[in-house]
């Protein structure tokens, strides 16, 4: 994992930075993402590159959990092992997203409602 917030006394702002070649550590492949925020934590990152994660460039989860992109790019986000996700952005369980001028080039949603990158 690349950056991390992880209770509601987290808050960390990330300005002018690159986040780069973050993967999974476990068997799956699971836990790779570049910017990562649970628990009620806040991550704002502004002009910040996201690149070559695994399994999601950034990711909010957890209700009370605050994710803002602002001139944000997550790009070539790769799928974990078993071929799921390479999700740009995703946000579950309650927290709340806000991307403001970023983009996440070559994602789409899936039939299976998770994010894959488009071939």
């Amino acid at each position: 994992m690349g950056v991390l917030t992880a209770d509601g006394a987290s808050s960390l702002l990330l300005e002018d930075a690159v986040v780069r070649g973050t993967v999974g550590g476990d068997v799956r492949g699971w836990m790779g993402q570049g910017l990562h925020v649970q628990a009620g934590g806040r991550i704002e990152a502004r002009r910040v590159l996201v690149e070559d994660s695994q399994q999601e460039g950034a990711q909010a989860i957890q209700e009370g959990s605050t994710l803002v992109l602002e001139d944000v790019v997550i790009r070539r986000t790769a799928r974990d092992r078993d071929g799921w996700y390479g999700t740009g952005l995703g946000a579950t369980s309650g927290p709340r997203s806000r991307p403001i001028g970023s983009r996440s080039p070559a994602a789409r949603p899936s039939r299976s409602r998770r994010w894959r990158r488009a071939p």
